[in-house]
Parts: C-alpha cells; structure tokens; sequence
C-alpha cells in the first residue's frame, strides 16, 4: 500500500516511466492473487491507480486490462468509465483491450456500457472517433438497451452508430439476413441521409482482401442481389449501390491484374 502511495501520485504528474511501474507493480499482485487484499485495504487507492494509469497510458496496457477485468465488479460503473476513455484515447493497445473489455462488459453491465459509450458518442471532442474506426461492440448489447438510447439521442446517435452497426449478409442457406440493429436503425431513421451513407460506408471499412480479389468483390455483387427485393427501402438502396460499386471495383482489380502481367 504505501508503494501505491508513493507511485500515484507521480504517475499523475507524469513523471518518467511511473505510470509503467504503476501498473507493472499491480499486474505482479495480480499475478499473485493479492488484488482482493489490496482492494479490502484501500479501495479508494487501487482505483485511483487505474485512473491514473488510464489518465496517463504507458506501456503496460495488458496488466491494465486484467487489473480492470478483475477489479470491475466492485466498481461497474468506474470501470465502464474508464475503458470507455481508453476506447477512444490515444492509446492503439489500450484501445483494441477496450475493445474487448467493453464487449465483455456488454453483457454484464449493458446500460453502464450504453451510457458511458453514448456519452461518448455525442461528445464533440470525441464523437469523431466513431467516424474514422469501427468498434464491433454493439452487436454484444441487448437490441433493447440500444434501441433505447438512440430513441433519446435521436439522428445524431444514430449518424454516431451506423457505421458500426452489423452488415447485412447470407445466411448458411443462402437466404438474406439483416440483423435486428441493423433492421431498426435503417427503418426508425429511414428519412436521414446521413445515418444512410454512414452505414454504408462502414459495411467493408477495415476491410482487407487476400487470394482472387476480383473474385471476392464479384462475390459482393451476387450477394447483394439477394437483397434487391428486401421490406426495407434503404436496404434496398444499399444492395444496389453495393452490387454496382461491386461490380466496378472487380473491374479495376482485373485490369491492374492484366496490366502488371502483360
């Protein structure tokens, strides 16, 4: 206990590598099973270190997410808080474990979950993050608890999710799913062209492609066909715009192949 008291307070004041032995110190007792002793002496201190670490990332983004895993029924909602900052904090490490923190979280705390992302979401200093990533989370909350919050938060939530929200796809039959998120969000907001382009622009972002390329994206274009006759008038949009976009981007891949062979 008196090392954490040493340490964090250093480590908020940035001092060279504390946040690292911060976090180094606490991933060794929780290696050794001392984390429930050091929360039963001082809880108020063992969380003050997460949020130092979180305030303050270094190199040991691993021990932070087993620290925080193991500590967070004790505190949901501080630790919900705290790898809601990390999800979009500067961190790429401490981002991806979030990632994966929130998802597991989802399940056990999904209004926390829902109201610490949401509230990022609509921040402006850090809604533009789920612009420019794409954060698989929302498939592991309850349709309900989503559904719920974006009734509140209106287009502007719903502009904030659509990239992120799961992409319509074949089942194992071949017949065409759109998942229930996807579903609602694209006919609650039917009438917002901004929600639209944004789902759209996120069904193949990060996307990456390997072996017969032009084959993959001809592939695409025979799935959304299946989709060309679907109850909802923008997945219906969106089939045809994916199939010809498809379609042209086969194209491309094929004459760059024929160019750089000839």
């Amino acid at each position: 206990m008196k090392a954490l008291e040493i340490l964090v307070p250093r480590a908020e004041n940035e001092e060279d590598l504390c946040s690292d032995v911060l976090m180094d110190f606490l991933g060794a007792r929780f290696h050794a099973g001392q984390l429930p002793e050091l929360l039963s002496a001082n809880r108020d201190l063992i969380w003050n270190a997460l949020v130092a670490f979180t305030n303050h990332p270094s190199r040991e983004s691993f021990w932070w997410g087993e620290v925080l895993n193991r500590l967070a029924p004790s505190n949901p909602h501080l630790a919900v808080a705290l790898g809601c900052k990390a999800l979009v904090g500067e961190s790429f490490e401490m981002r991806d474990t979030a990632i994966n923190l929130l998802s597991n979280w989802a399940r056990e705390y999904p209004e926390e979950v829902m109201a610490a992302v949401g509230a990022a979401m609509l921040d402006p200093a850090t809604g533009v993050n789920f612009f420019i990533s794409k954060f698989p989370l929302f498939t592991a909350l309850p349709l309900g608890v989503v559904t719920a919050w974006l009734e509140v938060a209106g287009a502007e939530g719903s502009r904030k999710i659509a990239r992120h929200l799961p992409h319509p796809h074949l089942a194992a039959d071949g017949q065409p799913v759109v998942p229930d998120l996807t579903a609602w969000v694209l006919s609650r907001f039917e009438d917002d062209d901004r929600t639209f382009s944004e789902f759209c622009a996120g069904v193949h972002s990060f996307q990456t492609y390997m072996g017969d390329i032009s084959g993959a994206h001809e592939l695409e274009a025979q799935h959304a066909r299946k989709f060309f006759n679907h109850p909802l008038r923008r997945i219906r949009q969106w089939a045809r715009i994916e199939h010809a976009s498809a379609l042209q981007n086969a194209q491309v891949h094929r004459e760059w192949e024929d160019e750089i062979s000839s």
